[in-house]
């Protein structure tokens, strides 16, 4: 009788699965087009606030505040959602609640009102953000999830950048009108790209509509709280800046 040697050696690895695939490509577009939109949202706020609407810097603090607010009380359950329902719909219905609030800022004349238009962009952004990454970790090779993920917010991040230089020069030539309406433009191209995403989640792998289970995973909390403390700053930062600058006299 014979055993296996354990100087045998191994097969040859399985080539890695592609991950760049049209359905990769089509999500990352979408991102890209809603972040491009919703970085127009970061230079602009704090500045129409204490301009056209005579706000102060409490003002300033609660319309920034007011879009984490929502993202945060909604980010649970979109996650639940999007097991429940599938990824296309998550990425639909974000983009569609950004046109509506993007829409929203041209007849918003008050502070209360603008409030109400971040929050809107809260919940778009957690819906639409949590439907982009449970989809790219769909499509991506088990191996290869921590790429997806990268390459996912990579598109985010690049659309983050672009956007408030739009918006900046949109502002200096038309002012804060063509801000709002460009950005329900780009929000609407988005839309558009997310409406021909494919579904990424199968029917029989989605959650049982009766599985209440819990709504945060006692493994994800150490991991949350540092991603707290990275981001602990980022308000502050997106909601004062703009004011400083123009504070120091530096051009938009």
């Amino acid at each position: 009788m014979t055993s296996a040697s354990p100087a045998t050696p191994r097969p040859p690895a399985a080539r890695d699965e592609r991950l760049i695939t049209p359905a990769f490509l089509g999500i990352s577009a979408s991102v890209l087009g809603f972040f491009v939109a919703s970085g127009m949202f970061l230079p602009s706020p704090p500045r129409f606030t204490v301009g056209p609407l005579g706000g102060d810097a409490f003002a300033v603090g609660l319309v920034v505040g007011s879009f984490s607010l929502s993202s945060i009380l909604l980010r649970p359950f979109a996650g639940r959602w999007a097991d429940r329902h599938g990824r296309r719909i998550m990425l639909i219905a974000g983009a569609v609640l950004q046109v509506a609030a993007a829409a929203g800022h041209l007849v918003a004349d008050t502070v209360p009102l603008l409030i109400v238009m971040r929050l809107l962009l809260g919940g778009s952004e957690a819906i639409f953000f949590v439907g982009a990454v449970a989809a790219t970790t769909d499509l991506a090779p088990e191996h290869r999830r921590g790429e997806a993920v990268s390459l996912i917010s990579t598109a985010l991040y690049l659309g983050v950048a672009i956007g408030p230089i739009l918006a900046e020069w949109l502002h200096r030539a038309s002012g804060f009108p063509a801000i709002w309406i460009v950005a329900t433009v780009v929000s609407i191209v988005a839309v558009a790209i997310a409406w021909f995403a494919p579904e990424t989640l199968p029917p029989s792998e989605r959650r049982p509509a009766d599985d209440r289970g819990g709504l945060i995973h006692r493994r994800g909390i150490v991991p949350g709280l540092l991603v707290l403390c990275g981001a602990w700053g980022m308000g502050a930062y997106f909601a004062f800046l703009p004011l400083l600058a123009e504070g120091l006299g530096i051009a938009s």
